[in-house]
């Protein structure tokens, strides 16, 4: 165990249990956690090194929007594309599309829409998938 843990000193008791699984014998996760924990190992909040989730919220409505855009779905006749836009703070659905495809022209038609409903934001965060 020693040598796994040198070698991934973030995992915590259960990965350290499946890797000692695969080499063909380990004590139960639990098991694994108490004896680092003996030795003085400082664990995070999920058995490992990582850290506790930080949100990014805003302070107030319309500091923060997220957009997603959520991929197609096919249907019968082509693909529908969901485009929602959310605000941050209040959770609020400033724009929720069924749109026939993702081209700037879509999103931003969409976007300027809500812009003249609700103002600005602050800021804009919209993470692409490949």
């Amino acid at each position: 165990m020693p040598a796994l843990r040198a070698v991934h000193p973030a995992w915590g008791g259960r990965k350290l249990a499946a890797g000692l699984v695969r080499k063909g014998a380990a004590p139960s996760p639990s098991i694994i956690t108490a004896i680092l924990r003996r030795h003085g190992v400082t664990l995070g909040v999920f058995g490992g090194g990582a850290k506790p989730c930080v949100r990014f919220e805003g302070a107030q409505p319309n500091d923060l929007w997220q957009i997603d855009l959520k991929g197609h779905v096919s249907m019968r006749e082509g693909r529908l594309h969901p485009q929602t836009v959310l605000d941050d703070r209040s959770r609020f659905a400033l724009v929720t599309a069924a749109c026939a495809d993702q081209t700037t022209e879509t999103v931003k038609a969409r976007l300027i829409s809500a812009f003249r409903r609700y103002g600005l934001p602050v800021r804009i965060t919209c993470v692409r998938a490949l």
